[in-house]
């Protein structure tokens, strides 16, 4: 996102020229409180000059108040609604605070008044990327660039645009033009580090791969690092995806940022004798992370811990207001990584839980630094973090091999428990059919309903083997947000099952209620290899819905097998390939079978939903390893 813009505007002649001047002066030297103080006495003396409302407004912002810096720069428009600068700096403002809607909203308002305005071109394509709407804000950027072509910004806007869409090559081309124009080392790192979407088999996967770690270990060996004091990292979030054991990799990732030096003596003894525990992420909403994390948060014991959400980002669906109302404290965490620091730095927490480590750039970039005595992770995002900062990754001894120790750079705690406290999935008030999701009346459906990047080259022969077996079956999939993405996965079944490939089927995405009315339509659920399902898994077991799973070795691999045994459906999971197809037919076909294995899911799902044996075993491990203020990390 690009940030806020001080320029000089040319000032009214009258007494207060000379402040304006001198107020400018610093803001543009980067001495924003003095510049701050500066603004108030000439809105002391004028009350209706607009250009300092905004200025302070901006200045403010700088210092991580953005409420209050919303509210100002409102009250310029108010007094001076033809300024575009006021709306793209506002639209800004509100991207820095998570409120995409507004800032689209106030960015097209400066863009109506000045329709080449380059500054809120880029702006609003930033704010669109945020709301996948990718494809949109690539024109937007390739206008911005038009106006202003030395804008490394717009570059980089439009490389993330490209990497949503599966446009790979344009997106390197994107991020390395960028690098030309500025000599920013985050930059090089992203031209550096960008994925496929879709790989067409798995020997890409295999050079891919092996031009990320040359990359990589090139900028290592120029000894570059790009500084993470306001500038976030940029996690490579597909990598899991590849299937391998990515500890080496993560590692070298690591050394590619330098996190700035906090002060000493952050954790004080306090009287209050509990135990402060600190959530972070920027999905406590409607979202897998917020649906797996928000039983855990709201049934620890408030007895013997104060529970702290640290949200990046603003949300507003019924997880985000329950875990708003259940805490002891919401701090809604400003994007911008000095102000976010300052913010969680500020509740002083024994422990705080980072629940999906390189699913968002702020959150990943945070995780560098110490920000608790204590700090861990868990499997929201099932990979390794890397750093030396994340002291545990919390997973179960049901999802993890006895060699698993070897994946992760943090120590590895196995709970007895899955780890999670997960609402059983609820039906809408009313049912549709079939018909009102476009799939076949009678077709016996096998339904994978992952985002596009779960799906391995190496799973194709599984989706063939058992449209092959079964003739008047269909595999029915979930359309990824942009089209163009979808059209690489659909070439490369093609060329990788040409004789089935017209009985996959692609429906509309889903809202929430419509997703859950759609498991009940559909006769098996298919778990990807090697990057499995969790969520989703316990979604359709909610219904009492079939789920195959073949395990891994990896934990991204092993959760629905660790879902299918609690439940008491080993015949779920599969031996090899060959083994699924046979398991995933069988329940599509024999209804017996399917019949059994519903009852048993639904027999069984005491044991899986609202279990509190979580909660339970994040309360002593918190006692184990947090014990009070003060209380230095790694000592468990």
């Amino acid at each position: 996102m690009q940030g806020s813009q001080v320029e000089q505007i040319t000032p009214p002649m009258n007494d207060v020229e000379t402040l304006y001047q001198m107020a400018v002066k610093e803001h543009q030297a980067g001495r924003i409180a003095a510049a701050e103080a500066l603004y108030r006495q000439i809105l002391d003396r004028n009350r209706l000059f607009a250009r300092a409302w905004y200025l302070l407004g901006v200045a403010l912002h700088q210092q991580g108040d953005s409420a209050t810096a919303i509210e100002y720069v409102e009250r310029a428009i108010g007094l001076e609604p033809q300024w575009p600068l006021f709306y793209g700096n506002l639209g800004s403002i509100y991207a820095a605070a998570g409120r995409m809607h507004d800032a689209e909203r106030v960015l097209r308002q400066g863009l109506a008044i000045s329709p080449r305005f380059a500054l809120a071109l880029g702006s609003l394509g930033h704010v669109l990327n945020e709301q996948n709407r990718c494809d949109e804000a690539i024109e937007l950027f390739r206008q911005a660039i038009e106006l202003t072509p030395q804008e490394a910004t717009h570059f980089v806007g439009l490389g993330y645009a490209h990497s949503e869409l599966g446009q790979v090559a344009e997106s390197v081309a994107s991020y390395r033009r960028a690098s030309e124009l500025s000599n920013v080392p985050l930059y090089r790192i992203l031209a550096a580090t960008q994925l496929p979407l879709v790989y067409s088999s798995s020997d890409d996967i295999v050079r891919w791969r092996q031009r990320l770690t040359d990359e990589i270990d090139a900028l290592l060996a120029e000894g570059l690092q790009a500084d993470l004091t306001d500038r976030p990292a940029a996690a490579v979030f597909s990598l899991p995806h590849q299937g391998f054991n990515d500890l080496a990799i993560q590692r070298k990732l690591a050394q590619l940022y330098r996190p700035p030096s906090l002060p000493k003596g952050l954790w004080q003894p306090r009287a209050d004798e509990k135990i402060r525990v600190g959530f972070v992420s920027s999905f406590f909403s409607q979202h897998t992370i917020g649906k797996l994390a928000r039983g855990l948060i709201q049934r620890l014991s408030r007895a013997e811990f104060h529970v702290t959400v640290f949200s990046v980002g603003e949300h507003d669906d019924a997880v985000a207001r329950e875990l708003t109302e259940s805490v002891d404290r919401y701090v809604l965490v400003p994007r911008h990584l000095e102000y976010a620091r300052r913010a969680i730095l500020a509740d002083s927490v024994d422990a705080l839980i980072f629940t999906d480590i390189g699913m968002n750039q702020t959150t990943y970039s945070l995780a560098f630094s110490r920000l608790a005595p204590v700090q861990w992770t868990t499997w929201g995002h099932p990979e390794t973090a890397g750093l030396e900062t994340i002291d545990y990754f919390l997973s179960s001894s049901l999802m993890e091999t006895p060699e698993a120790d070897a994946h992760y750079s943090e120590r590895l705690v196995r709970l007895p428990s899955l780890t999670f406290y997960f609402y059983r999935s609820q039906l809408p008030p009313q049912l549709v059919d079939r018909a009102a999701f476009g799939l076949h009346p009678t077709a016996r459906l096998y339904a994978c309903p992952q985002s596009i990047y779960k799906f391995h080259p190496d799973f194709d022969a599984t989706l063939a083997g058992i449209l092959r077996r079964d003739p008047e079956g269909q595999v029915v999939l979930i359309r990824w947000a942009y089209p163009q993405a979808d059209a690489l996965l659909q070439q490369r079944f093609a060329k990788s099952m040409p004789d089935v490939a017209d009985r996959i089927v692609f429906i509309r995405r889903l809202q929430q209620p419509e997703f859950m009315n759609f498991l009940t339509l559909i006769d098996v659920m298919l778990d990807p290899f090697p990057y499995g399902g969790g969520n989703s898994s316990l979604e359709a077991f909610s219904f009492g819905v079939p789920v195959v799973t073949l395990p891994t070795e990896l934990l991204r691999g092993r959760i629905t097998q660790a879902l299918c045994r609690r439940l008491g459906i080993e015949s779920c999971i599969a031996r090899d390939l060959e083994n699924y197809v046979t398991i995933a037919t069988r329940l599509g076909t024999d209804l017996v079978f399917r019949g059994q294995i519903r009852q048993q899911i639904l027999a069984g799902q005491s044991r899986l939903f609202e279990d509190d044996a979580a909660v339970h075993d994040l309360e002593r491990f918190l006692r184990q390893v947090a014990t009070g203020p003060g209380r230095e990390p790694n000592q468990a």
